[in-house]
């Protein structure tokens, strides 16, 4: 448990997906809008560049043959709206001389990227439960309901109003001693707790894929996922619950977690509610 929270990564521990996951999505977006305006400012850049070359062209030939360019620049006063101004004495009425050189190509600054403290409204739509928890903090702290910025909650706040306000919901993020995971593969528990498919995970004769494939099955179950339409945030919520319930299944290797879900989904057995949306079926 960390010692202080931005509202952002409260709601998303709360909603039970991942901050990381939030966060570098936000940070995506603002990349791409940073350089979708880049790309655009160059472009009006360039454009208005030959504007100027053309002008430039446009003015140097036009002076040329003017009578009074010898006297150029010749600059006289005016009174204009009760203020003094010097306007250049042209008859064909540019407002400055032509300069000796080619103007110069306009120069674009891209914009520095800074970190966003909060989504824009809708961004997360496909994850209302993160969205719904991060209103309801933002207005715990626009009433002063709850104390801190943004960016900076104190833990200990945290707990305390959700207490108050929410004490039927204990997420494990605050609330690690109240809300420890089920040991649900434990020898002393009931076969009547106990999933059949966990029970046949400890048949002899099955692999060590099937049996982690089963854990999840067992898992998701145990949280009251349908299999086939596992919700937003669902999978990471799954993971920690197999890491911790079945460590024995899932502690080597880079992450078989990944690897057994993979084979999961493959064959239909464990299935994210928004698969063929990403999967381009």
């Amino acid at each position: 448990m960390k010692y202080t929270y931005s509202i952002v990564e409260a709601a998303a521990h709360w909603a039970g997906v991942e901050f990381e996951g939030i966060q570098a999505r936000m940070n995506a977006a603002d990349n791409e809008e940073i350089e979708k305006k880049y790309l655009d400012d160059q472009r009006a850049a360039s454009v208005q560049y030959f504007k100027d070359v053309d002008e430039w062209f446009e003015q140097t030939a036009a002076c040329s043959q003017c009578e009074q360019t010898a006297k150029c620049p010749d600059w006289e006063l005016l009174i204009y709206e009760g203020d003094e101004v010097l306007r250049l004495n042209c008859p064909q009425n540019f407002r400055s001389p032509p300069q000796k050189e080619l103007p110069p190509p306009r120069v674009v600054q891209k914009q520095k990227w800074n970190r966003r403290l909060l989504p824009h409204a809708g961004e997360f739509k496909e994850i209302p439960a993160f969205e719904e928890r991060l209103l309801w903090l933002q207005t715990a702290l626009s009433r002063g309901d709850l104390d801190g910025t943004q960016e900076t909650v104190l833990a200990y706040d945290l707990r305390e109003w959700m207490k108050k306000h929410f004490p039927g919901d204990q997420p494990g993020f605050l609330f690690p001693n109240e809300n420890q995971v089920p040991q649900i593969n434990r020898a002393e528990s009931s076969s009547v707790h106990q999933p059949q498919n966990i029970q046949g995970a400890q048949e002899a004769g099955l692999t060590k894929r099937e049996q982690q494939i089963r854990a999840i099955e067992a898992v998701a179950d145990l949280l009251g996922y349908e299999r086939q339409q596992v919700p937003d945030g669902g999978k990471a919520v799954i993971r920690e619950r197999c890491l911790s319930e079945y460590g024995h299944l899932f502690g080597g290797g880079k992450d078989p977690f990944l690897d057994a879900w993979k084979e999961a989904s493959k064959t239909d057995r464990v299935v994210m509610f928004n698969r063929d949306k990403f999967s381009g079926r």
